[in-house]
């Protein structure tokens, strides 16, 4: 067989070639094997190196020097042996070759190392830093390193002085906001101080857009509860002024009972006079005059006892309605009852306070039913989230509750 000496230039320079390129690749895999600590793979490296180079040097000599017959006797020998076997070596140390690069590939995709982390934590969406009580960085990724840039003008060298910018835990870096977290570490029984920034922009966006839709949420009830106040001092005005309007109807009827009774009837004058009383102090009553319960009963000949106040549990719009139902209260004792004592007590509980207003006078023969001015009063008081009720026993009482706010 033909020997690598015989071949011809374009041959001796194929074999020249293969072998330096397999000088490159098991360099390649020394450097890569050393850098990921497998010191065992970067020996077989290193040993499958020297018969790769050996080959090239012989090679370059064939060729360099082989028109000048200044071969040396190692290169003659060498050179002597059949291409055959030179191929068989090549391939040979080119499968080892191709291996170790292949294994070196796929040991960097599949198991976890230095570098796999610094990537990957270069990749995640939060900063990273770990620095020395002296100011040294041991570690930072790259948000990290942005967020120096953007807060000092200067990468991150010195852990000491990029933490002294951080006068806030929450802070806004062009469009971004952070929060930052501060922690001591030890690892190897030595302390780290670590920093790191969380990106919660979406959340901080959200957070103030929910704050805006609070204060305007706070400003509408504000204007609904307004409304809902003008509401129930309309419907009030009105009832109020309905009743009015039905003391006027009971003072025509007066009229016409005073015109037509007889002048020497004096029972019945004395009747009506004391009808006429009633009405026209009922009739001069203002929904905003408040202090006139003694007054009211004495024109009606009763007596108030007191036997507990409550009046200043009650907001003001429950005040008014207390009055209002005092109003109807008295004034049914008196027509309808022959009332000359009224009782008024409270009865206050964790969710209600009740009013008792109990008089003396006669009982009711007949079911009770709320027409007139106690329909009226069940309603404002049932559209003010109050209700009114009743109790006979030995007295009749009419009872109003309140019911305390949350």
């Amino acid at each position: 067989m033909m020997n690598i000496y015989d071949l011809s230039p374009l041959m001796v320079s194929f074999f020249s070639l293969l072998s330096l390129i397999l000088c490159i690749i098991y360099l390649t895999n020394i450097v890569l094997f050393i850098g990921k600590r497998r010191y065992v793979l970067s020996i077989v490296s290193f040993i499958s190196l020297i018969p790769s180079y050996l080959m090239w040097q012989v090679i370059f000599d064939l060729l360099i020097n082989k028109e000048a017959d200044t071969i040396s006797s190692l290169t003659l020998s060498l050179t002597s042996i059949s291409w055959v076997w030179w191929l068989v070596v090549s391939l040979a140390l080119l499968s080892v070759s191709t291996f170790l690069l292949v294994f070196n590939i796929r040991q960097e995709k599949k198991n976890i190392t230095p570098n796999s982390i610094k990537v990957c934590l270069d990749n995640i969406p939060c900063g990273i830093c770990c620095y020395k009580d002296n100011g040294r960085v041991e570690f930072y990724n790259v948000l990290m390193n942005d967020i120096s840039i953007s807060l000092t003008g200067s990468q991150l060298l010195n852990g000491d002085i990029f933490a002294s910018k951080l006068t806030e835990d929450i802070i806004r870096i062009d469009d971004k906001v952070y929060r930052f977290s501060f922690r001591d570490i030890e690892i190897k029984k030595e302390k780290l101080h670590e920093i790191i920034a969380f990106d919660i922009t979406n959340i901080y966006q959200k957070t103030e857009l929910l704050e805006k839709d609070k204060i305007r949420l706070s400003k509408l009830n504000e204007e609904l509860k307004a409304y809902n106040l003008a509401i129930d001092d309309i419907v009030r005005h009105k009832e109020i002024l309905q009743t009015k309007i039905n003391v006027h109807n009971e003072m025509n009827r007066l009229m016409l009972s005073a015109v037509a009774i007889d002048v020497n009837d004096e029972e019945g004058i004395d009747k009506i006079f004391s009808e006429w009383q009633e009405n026209a102090l009922l009739l001069n009553k203002s929904n905003e005059e408040h202090d006139d319960f003694e007054e009211l009963a004495k024109a009606l000949n009763i007596k108030l006892i007191w036997e507990n106040n409550l009046l200043d549990k009650l907001n003001k719009t429950e005040q008014e309605l207390f009055h209002f139902a005092f109003n109807e209260a008295l004034t049914n004792a008196s027509k309808h009852a022959s009332t000359t004592t009224m009782l008024i007590s409270f009865k206050e509980n964790a969710d209600k306070i009740e009013c008792y207003f109990t008089n003396d006078g006669d009982i009711p023969q007949k079911d009770i039913s709320y027409s007139g001015g106690l329909s009226n009063l069940k309603r404002i008081l049932e559209n003010s989230g109050a209700s009114l009720s009743h109790l006979v026993s030995d007295k009749f009482t009419l009872i109003v509750t309140f019911k305390k706010e949350n």
